[in-house]
């Protein structure tokens, strides 16, 4: 399961972008509990937490791919005795080379003037692209 309180914060900061002029922008939530997080799972948490599916998508990794992709974008977790999982959580900015551009955690994410001037940018360069 994707995390809530990641999930709210991050939609909470695409409405204050919005209102600001900006179009939507395309979020991929990454599950690191694949094993557990199948498609339907995936699908009926989009639901739940009523994500657009043009712009938000949740995704898994193969377990192999986890460690790597957790260690460029600075993810820790650990699974707990009892299920679930204690992670930090963190909203990345990735532009369309795919490299990292800016990174908050998910808590400071809409009272982070430098991210959200980080994402303005990225807004502009993509509009001044030919």
């Amino acid at each position: 399961m994707v995390c809530p309180i990641e999930i709210e914060a991050i939609k909470t900061f695409e409405y204050k972008i919005h209102a600001l002029g900006n179009p939507w922008i395309e979020v991929n939530l990454i599950s690191f509990d694949s094993p557990h997080d199948q498609v339907d799972n995936l699908k009926q948490e989009a639901e739940h937490h009523h994500l657009d599916g043009t712009w938000y998508q949740l995704l898994r990794v193969k377990q192999g791919d986890l460690g790597y992709l957790a260690g460029v974008l600075g993810i820790t977790w650990r699974a707990l005795p009892g299920g679930g999982f204690e992670h930090n959580a963190l909203v990345s900015l990735i532009d369309a080379q795919g490299r990292l551009v800016a990174q908050t955690p998910a808590l400071e994410l809409v009272h982070d003037v430098s991210f959200m001037q980080a994402v303005q940018a990225q807004f502009l360069s993509v509009r001044a692209a030919p």
